[in-house]
């Protein structure tokens, strides 16, 4: 019987037969792991080695890398480094198939659908690189230089947890850490989060890892209340008192070393995320407290501070919001204030209202759909005649609006369920276009410049 391991990638298949590795279904060179062996022999079709090649997660140093560095060794013993942050692989159980994925998208060229590259291999191991093991080492050496700051001030303040989790700095209490640790077990991973608390409880700084093993050394990652985030290296022993656990010890003292001193941080908390918030609203696509005008779909005229939104303002901060999919139409409601402070009028899309921000415009619509569409305001890119190309801030997606129809239209061809056949994209065209002189295969209707060639065609031809 022939086992074979078959990865389907966008650009080829790496198929791998009895050791023969296949591109697209030719055979272009072999893998085999000898007895005994730490690493893989790719060879030629005639079994003539190559090079070696393994997956190891530490540098010589015996630091622990972030991610895994594919190492291959030359036949004179030269070794090359690839990062893997950047290789996409399939989910495999075989370490075998995951070692050939990364050579072959490695982007090296040594193996290629036309086989071996014997001149860019003899190329690629004339000399060693080992740059990206060294370049994690001085990182790391960079890490343990500030680690000694921060001890140093710790010692100098007398910065101390104890059993319970209380923090305590000149002998005084400054705080409080907690921790939730679930030991992995063979069909999951651990999971561990870390909070450091004021003397109000207010969260400071979080850290969330997941774990295999129970005692090892890892880089991780804090995240302060303002989002700011911190890198430390540390010991990992899920069987130490937290007291002595080196992941709490060294979470705290970068945090205080950064300025998180604790104690009572509510005003520095509320004002550090005051400046968070602000810059996640400028860099989102949402609109907050902007003068503007909104008119009702009689004309009636209301002026103010505008506000809507069109995406959620907590997954432009990053914050995670576990399992639960967020099912918030935006964009479906627009806000205006007489000042700032003062209470807001509410007007809904549904009502065929518009509103105006600086040189912007907006008007409410509703999509057609099998399931009665989405209603929400929709930003004017290009208006002729009470014709209009739109654009769905929330959905990503332009529109075409004819001044006739009451609803808003997307022409075009692809669709949730694949792309459309020919004949139903030209009777949605003609049904909603309704002008015998304008033909749907003169238009691109997926871009933008395609819908404002039909608008001004519309307008000319189909008066």
């Amino acid at each position: 019987m022939v086992v074979a391991v078959t990865i389907s990638t966008a650009a080829q298949k790496i198929q791998i037969k009895k050791g023969e590795i296949q591109l697209d279904g030719v055979p272009v060179a072999k893998v085999d792991k000898p007895k005994g062996a730490d690493a893989y022999t790719f060879s030629d079709l005639s079994g003539t080695p190559l090079f070696t090649a393994k997956v190891d997660d530490k540098t010589p140093a015996g630091n622990v890398l972030d991610k895994p560095v594919v190492i291959m060794t030359g036949t004179n013993g030269n070794i090359h480094e690839v990062a893997t942050d950047n290789i996409n692989i399939s989910f495999t159980f075989s370490n075998e198939s995951a070692i050939v994925q990364y050579v072959v998208k490695s982007g090296a060229g040594l193996i290629t659908p036309q086989g071996v590259n014997t001149d860019k291999i003899s190329d690629y191991f004339a000399v060693n690189d080992r740059s990206v093991t060294s370049a994690f080492d001085a990182k790391i050496a960079a890490i343990r230089e500030q680690q000694a700051k921060e001890d140093n001030l710790a010692k100098s303040v007398g910065l101390t947890i104890d059993l319970r989790g209380n923090i305590s700095a000149n002998g005084d209490k400054i705080g409080f850490i907690a921790r939730d640790i679930k030991p992995a077990t063979q069909i999951s991973l651990g999971q561990c989060k870390y909070i450091v608390m004021d003397l109000n409880r207010i969260p400071v700084g979080t850290m969330d890892f997941q774990t295999i093993g129970t005692n090892n050394d890892r880089n991780l990652k804090i995240t302060t209340m303002d989002n700011t985030q911190l890198i430390i290296f540390t010991h990992f022993d899920i069987t130490s008192t937290l007291q002595n656990d080196n992941v709490a010890k060294r979470m705290l003292y970068s945090l205080y070393y950064n300025g998180y001193t604790l104690g009572d941080m509510r005003d520095v908390i509320e004002a550090k995320q005051k400046v968070f918030v602000d810059a996640a609203k400028q860099q989102s696509k949402n609109i907050y407290d902007q003068q503007g005008s909104y008119s009702d779909k009689n004309g009636k005229q209301t002026d103010g501070l505008i506000t809507i939104e069109f995406e959620s303002l907590d997954n432009v901060m990053g914050k995670k919001e576990g399992q639960i999919a967020d099912i918030t139409t935006y964009g479906n409601m627009v806000s205006i204030a007489a000042s700032k402070g003062a209470k807001p009028q509410v007007f809904k899309a549904s009502e065929r209202g518009s509103f105006t921000v600086g040189s912007r415009k907006f008007v409410g619509g509703t999509t057609g759909g099998m399931l009665g569409g989405t209603t929400v305001f929709f930003e004017v890119l290009y208006e002729k005649d009470g014709n209009m190309v739109l654009y769905d801030q929330a959905g990503k997606s332009i529109y075409l609006k004819l001044a006739k129809q009451d609803k808003v239209a997307s022409l075009r061809y692809s669709s949730l369920f694949g792309n459309k056949k020919p004949e139903k994209i030209q009777k949605e065209f003609d049904d909603y276009v309704g002008c015998p002189s304008l033909t749907y295969s003169d238009y691109n209707t997926e871009s933008q410049n395609g819908l404002i060639k039909l608008v001004d065609d519309y307008a000319e031809k189909c008066k």
